[in-house]
C-alpha cells in the first residue's frame, strides 16, 4: 500500500481552488513571527495526516528578509501564502514594498516585551499609513506568547498599541501562544474567512 503525503490529501480534500491570498506577517524581531507560521502549518498537518505528530518546540533562525509558506487549512474558505518578514530594524524599512497586492495582515507583538511595546505601537501604526485607506485589507494583532503568566492581555494590549487611532483599516486581536498552538488555528481561520467576504 502506497503513503499518501500531506499535499496530495490537501488536493483532495480541500474546497478551495489553488489560489490563495496573501497575507504578510510582520513585528519586531523576537515577536514570535516564524514560529508561529511553524505552528500554523504544524496544526494544519495534524488535520490531514493521521501520522503527524505535535511538534513540542521549534527552533527557529532569525528572518533577515522573508520566508514564503502556503497553507491550506482544511475549515476556512481560502488558503494563505504567508509572507514571513524580518523584523530587525533595518529589515523593516522594507517591509512597505512587500504590501502591494496584500489582501491580509498579521501583526505579532511579544505581549510578554513590555519595554518594546511603545516601538512595535509605533510600526503597527506606520503600516497602517501606509497601506492608507484600504479598509478592505484586514490587520490580526496577534496577542503571542499568551503562555507566560505576566503577558499583557487582549485589553491592556487595545490600550497599549493605541489600536482606537487605526480607522483605515480593520482590525482584530487574538490572544494566542505560538509556542502552545493556543489560538493559532482560529486567528487564521478567522483572516481567511474575512478575506473571502471582501472579495
Amino acid at each position: 500500500m502506497g503513503i499518501i503525503f500531506p499535499t496530495k490529501i490537501r488536493r483532495i480534500c480541500t474546497l478551495y481552488n489553488e489560489s490563495s491570498a496573501r497575507v504578510v506577517v510582520i513585528g519586531l524581531d523576537s515577536a514570535g513571527k516564524t514560529t508561529l507560521v511553524q505552528r500554523f502549518k504544524n496544526l494544519v498537518d495534524l488535520q490531514f495526516n493521521l501520522n503527524a505528530s505535535f511538534i513540542q518546540h521549534f527552533i527557529t533562525e532569525p528572518t533577515f528578509v522573508y520566508q514564503v509558506e502556503t497553507i491550506y487549512p482544511r475549515l476556512a474558505p481560502l488558503a494563505l501564502t504567508l509572507w514571513d518578514l524580518g523584523g530587525e530594524e533595518k529589515t523593516r524599512t522594507l517591509w512597505r514594498f512587500y504590501l502591494t497586492g496584500v489582501q491580509g495582515v498579521v501583526f505579532v507583538i511579544d505581549c510578554d516585551d513590555k519595554e518594546r511595546i511603545a516601538l512595535a505601537r509605533e510600526e503597527l501604526l506606520k503600516l497602517s499609513k501606509q497601506l492608507g485607506q484600504s479598509s478592505s485589507i484586514p490587520i490580526i494583532i496577534a496577542a503571542n506568547k499568551q503562555d507566560i503568566i505576566k503577558s499583557l492581555c487582549k485589553e491592556e494590549l487595545i490600550l497599549a498599541l493605541s489600536l482606537p487611532k487605526i480607522t483605515s483599516n480593520e482590525w482584530k486581536v487574538f490572544e494566542m501562544s505560538a509556542q502552545t498552538g493556543g489560538g493559532v488555528m482560529e486567528m487564521f481561520c478567522h483572516l481567511s474567512e474575512t478575506i473571502h467576504k471582501h472579495q
